[in-house]
């Protein structure tokens, strides 16, 4: 009887253990990252993913992308905003009700920036690297 009762201590404290460190495992955390998708440099940008954090870049070049960055909370939709030249761009989320937070993970938020009539337009996507 107390070998059973040892065993199934050890087994619960194992699983315990287990369950607090998940966390750590690769996958546990969300990392994102900002690419320059466009035709031209992007002076700086600036990505509010949803929590309380921001990725900020200067001066990426065409095809650049930044190191990720652990964020505590992203979604699919950002806040964007880019300046190019002398002209900014933003792309503003009101909110998230029905949204859900990104699972563990690498992200990249994919920024293309076009010029019609010289005011810049933005395009934003999430790809799942």
């Amino acid at each position: 009887m107390r070998k059973r009762f040892v065993g199934q201590l050890i087994g619960s404290v194992g699983l315990a253990l287990l369950a607090a460190c998940g966390t750590l495992l690769p996958g546990g955390d969300v990392e994102v990252r900002i690419e320059n998708a466009s035709t031209v440099p992007i002076d700086s940008v600036v990505v509010y993913p949803g929590g309380p954090d921001s990725l900020v870049a200067t001066n990426l070049e065409v095809n650049a992308r930044t190191p990720y960055r652990a964020v505590e909370r992203a979604y699919q939709l950002a806040t964007v905003e880019v300046r190019v030249g002398t002209g900014t761009a933003r792309q503003q989320v009101i909110d998230y009700v029905g949204e859900k937070p990104l699972a563990g993970g690498r992200y990249t938020y994919r920024i293309r920036v076009t010029s019609q009539t010289g005011t810049p337009m933005l395009e934003v996507d999430l790809v799942v690297d």
